[in-house]
C-alpha cells in the first residue's frame, strides 16, 4: 500500500510506502575502535547473534561509513577506498568452541601491499560504521536486483526501511 497527501492545488504528491520493515535491523553508529593492527591489516570485530548461516543464505548485510569532513557529513556504503587504503566487511562465523564469533569484521587493509602505518590507523579515529541486516526469503542476488532502491546509496536504503538519524 501507498499512502498518498495530504493534496495541494499541484495534486496529491509522492506517496509514501507502508511496506512493512519489522524484520529489518540497523546498529546505532558504531565508533570505529581496531581490535588488532600491525602489518597489512587492522581488524574490528562486531559480534552480532543474528548472523547465521541460514541468515547469510537468505538475507542481505549492507554497512556504511560516516566521516565528517570540511564538507559536513558524509556516509559512504563499504568498501570504501582512501588513498591507499581500503575499508571493508565480511560476515564471520565461527564454530570453534575456544573462539566462537558471529559478526562482522570490519577489515582495513593497504591495496598496495605495504603496511599500516600510525598515521593510517589515527585517520580514522572517531570515524564510524552502521550496519543493517535485511533478512529474506529469496536470494540475495535477486533480492537487491528486486529491490526499488539502490543499497548502495545510505539516504535511500534509510527512507525505504525507515532508519533514524
Amino acid at each position: 500500500y501507498e499512502l498518498y497527501g495530504p493534496k495541494t492545488s499541484s495534486g496529491w504528491g509522492t506517496p509514501i510506502s507502508l511496506k512493512g520493515t519489522a524484520n529489518v535491523l540497523y546498529s546505532s553508529w558504531i565508533d570505529i575502535n581496531w581490535d588488532s593492527e600491525g602489518g597489512y591489516e587492522a581488524v574490528m570485530r562486531i559480534s552480532e547473534s543474528r548472523i547465521t548461516e541460514d541468515f547469510l543464505n537468505t538475507g542481505a548485510i549492507q554497512m556504511y561509513f560516516k566521516s565528517e569532513g570540511s564538507s559536513g557529513i558524509s556516509v559512504t556504503p563499504l568498501s570504501y577506498i582512501t588513498g591507499n587504503h581500503e575499508l571493508s566487511f565480511a560476515a564471520a562465523l565461527s564454530t570453534d568452541p575456544q573462539n566462537p564469533f558471529n559478526g562482522i569484521l570490519l577489515l582495513l587493509d593497504h591495496v598496495n601491499s605495504q603496511a599500516i602505518d600510525q598515521t593510517t590507523i589515527d585517520y580514522f579515529a572517531g570515524k564510524q560504521v552502521r550496519y543493517v541486516l535485511i533478512p529474506g526469503g529469496a536470494s540475495l542476488s535477486k533480492r537487491s536486483r528486486d529491490l526499488p532502491i539502490n543499497l548502495d546509496n545510505y539516504e535511500q536504503v534509510k527512507k525505504y526501511y525507515g532508519i533514524t538519524n
